[in-house]
């Protein structure tokens, strides 16, 4: 990943996470990702709109809540 596209991503993520800090939502993490910078929030306290993901590790199934927010994704757990 070039200087640039890197720079461009964390000025993204910077933008989302002031913004959502903003709306009262607690942030866990934040990372680069492959194709879109990723945050991780605390569970919302009203529903967000989103998409309901299953993962599967084994034998242990996850859900994980995504939503896309500012050119980012946003995950928070059920």
């Amino acid at each position: 990943m070039t200087q640039a596209k890197l720079t461009s991503r964390v000025n993204l993520i910077n933008h989302a996470v002031r913004k959502l800090q903003k709306a009262g939502l607690v942030i866990r993490s934040t990372r680069v990702g492959n194709i879109r910078p990723i945050i991780e929030i605390e569970r919302p306290a009203n529903l967000c709109q989103g998409f309901t993901v299953i993962t599967r590790q084994g034998s242990d199934l996850s859900t994980l809540n995504v939503a896309p927010y500012g050119g980012c994704l946003v995950t928070w757990r059920v």
